[in-house]
């Protein structure tokens, strides 16, 4: 692909996620208003398409807590996001209390055959991870 040259057909996929579900479609509202807008301006045809409209699930708050807590005694900084991401969470969720430890992924490219993480990062998730299984191991004595 070339920087100057302007494409006659674009393509894309945009995935809007929030732990409130009427902010993040006050949030896609918005992005579909100002991309009519500007179609509009510049005499553009734009279609849109709603592929998914799933609910978020949301971690379990005492298991974030806890992995959390495990970034911290693994010696990292205490870090936790919401990320209403779908994977295996939002089945598991309705059947029993979810949470999920990230791993960082070079230039932040994640579900794409380009995806790649170190193996002192993958260390790091598993030092996490055993001191998370330690702790949970503890609450429940």
């Amino acid at each position: 692909s070339s920087t100057n040259v302007i494409p006659g057909r674009v393509r894309f996929s945009l995935d809007v996620r929030s732990g409130d579900m009427g902010l993040r479609d006050q949030a896609a509202d918005a992005f579909r208003e100002s991309l009519s807008l500007i179609s509009k301006e510049r005499g553009l045809k734009v279609e849109m398409n709603a592929l998914q409209n799933l609910p978020s699930a949301p971690s379990d708050e005492s298991l974030t807590e806890l992995l959390v807590e495990a970034m911290a005694q693994a010696g990292h900084p205490k870090r936790s996001l919401i990320s209403g991401a779908g994977h295996d969470a939002m089945v598991m969720s309705a059947l029993c209390p979810t949470a999920m430890l990230f791993i960082r992924c070079k230039d932040g490219i994640s579900h794409n055959p380009r995806e790649h993480v170190t193996i002192a990062d993958t260390e790091a998730a598993l030092q996490v991870m055993l001191k998370f299984l330690d702790l949970l191991e503890r609450q429940r004595r």
